[in-house]
């Protein structure tokens, strides 16, 4: 994203503390503070989220619908393939077991 030095500026006045935590941030990824201020409004803006929910719990709901959706297909696929399988093994080695006797 390019910043233009000309555009209509507006002003966000904020404590010192607050200046110096966006500084070493703004240092920390290697861009200036109005181009990470810009990126981190349209962050915000497209992906909805709330800065103020620290643990995101958006994300943790969409990994537990993840984590239910992946324990559904495993339990289908035991029961349609894993099961079946070892009854058919059990009932080859119980075959050949008869069969060598």
């Amino acid at each position: 994203m390019e910043v233009k030095m000309g555009d209509n500026n507006r002003s966000v006045k904020f404590s010192l503390e607050v200046d110096r935590k966006f500084e070493k941030v703004s240092g920390r990824l290697g861009r200036n503070k109005r181009t990470l201020f810009i990126q981190m409004v349209d962050y915000f803006y497209h992906t909805k989220k709330d800065p103020h929910d620290l643990n995101d719990e958006a994300l943790k709901t969409s990994i537990i619908k993840g984590n239910q959706h992946l324990t559904g297909f495993i339990k289908t696929q035991e029961q349609s393939l894993l099961i079946p399988i070892k009854q058919d093994a059990e009932r080859m080695v119980s075959s050949q077991r008869r069969i060598l006797e």
